[in-house]
């Protein structure tokens, strides 16, 4: 189909690829995959240390299913922030500022709340829009990590209370 000079080609948008080192992702579900991909990994973790625990180094074989699938993890953890950094428009090489410790916190923040450019930039079509599926994931996620959160600073002990001291 012919476009005149004055009507704007049409949109095309990027579907969502799990699995992937290029293009771009937005903040839900790089909330959603995050979240998969830590329960796979302590999933995974926890399923090589038992299948190797009748080994006669039980302790080394869960360390290293432990390693195993934090290494997973953290490569994983890489791509989604490098496509989702490269959804807000920015380079996908800002995601190794995750390895350096308590900058990771703001870098983690940023991509969380960063908001993605809303067309096409140089890192392709923009991701489709969210389905409700994709949103109610991520608003289960958000809420059992605060709970969690908040279970492990005031229901714990051996935490100080914090709001006894006020």
């Amino acid at each position: 189909m012919l476009h005149s000079f004055t009507s704007a080609p049409p949109l095309t948008l990027q579907s969502p690829r799990l699995f992937a080192w290029s293009g771009r992702i937005g903040r839900l579900r790089y909330i959603n995959y995050s979240a998969a991909a830590f329960w796979l990994s302590v999933f995974l973790g926890v399923a090589i240390g038992l299948a190797l625990r009748k080994t006669s180094l039980a302790l080394l074989s869960q360390l290293l299913g432990s390693l195993i699938s934090l290494l997973l993890l953290g490569v994983f953890a890489l791509a989604l922030a490098r496509r989702r950094l490269m959804d807000m428009g920015h380079s996908g090489w800002f995601a190794l500022l995750l390895l350096a410790p308590l900058l990771n916190i703001a870098v983690l923040l940023w991509l969380l709340l960063g908001k993605g450019e809303a067309g096409a930039n140089r890192h392709g079509a923009p991701p489709v829009a969210n389905t409700a599926l994709v949103k109610v994931l991520a608003a289960v996620v958000v809420v059992l990590a605060v709970a969690g959160g908040t279970y492990v600073m005031l229901a714990q002990p051996g935490y100080p209370d914090p709001v006894s001291h006020i």
